[in-house]
């Protein structure tokens, strides 16, 4: 039985690159009933593949804004176009990529930007639509202690994902919050982040 993502690839082939609403309408022709968001994980991961150069700029523009995107998201399926997924508790780069456009942001900032999804959203969106966006990120692994230092500047648009309290153990770091065994001190601590953030903005 032909799935989803080889289905998809074989229209585009036959048809060349199409509107992502035209290939939605040619897969619900020979799959009735599949689901909206099956298609678009499918197609997030031919882009990843690298097949975006080869179909060119007519093709599923993963760096356009889901102007359906509510309150509720859900991504069974990371997209692997950015960051590094093997790095635990990170979240799938179109959350923060959808919220950045939805807000017009200019400047950004993510004082813990773990394995650089948020710096490569940032990337992609300058490199394939030219949107000028300044992007500033510090990591404790690369010496930026947000427990203990101010955000270098203002910005229109803060991402923190900081770690949870006792999931996940990053390192042995003081000001790294993931080995905090007191419940009070990490939300303390947290909210210190939080007010450092608010600062910047």
């Amino acid at each position: 039985m032909t799935s989803i993502r080889t289905l998809l690839l074989e229209l585009v082939d036959e048809h060349g690159a199409n509107h992502i609403r035209e290939l939605h309408i040619e897969v619900l022709r020979d799959k009735p009933g599949t689901p909206e968001h099956t298609i678009r994980v499918r197609l997030s991961e031919a882009v990843a593949d690298g097949l975006l150069d080869r179909l060119g700029d007519g093709f599923y523009d993963v760096y356009a804004e889901d102007e359906g995107m509510t309150s509720v998201v859900s991504y069974p399926n990371r997209c692997g176009l950015w960051g590094n997924s093997r790095y635990r508790g990170n979240c799938d780069g179109r959350l923060f990529k959808n919220l950045v456009l939805r807000y017009g942001a200019r400047k950004v900032a993510d004082p813990m930007a773990g394995p650089g999804t948020t710096r490569d959203v940032i990337a992609g969106l300058n490199q394939y639509k030219r949107a000028g966006i300044e992007f500033w990120g510090g990591d404790l692994r690369e010496g930026f202690d947000l427990t203990k230092q101010e955000l270098p500047g203002r910005f229109d648009f803060l991402w923190l994902h900081p770690p949870y309290w006792n999931i996940v153990r990053y390192s042995d770091a003081p000001g790294d919050l993931s080995n905090v065994e007191d419940y009070a001190e990490f939300r303390e601590l947290l909210m210190l982040c939080l007010k450092r953030c608010y600062d910047a903005l």
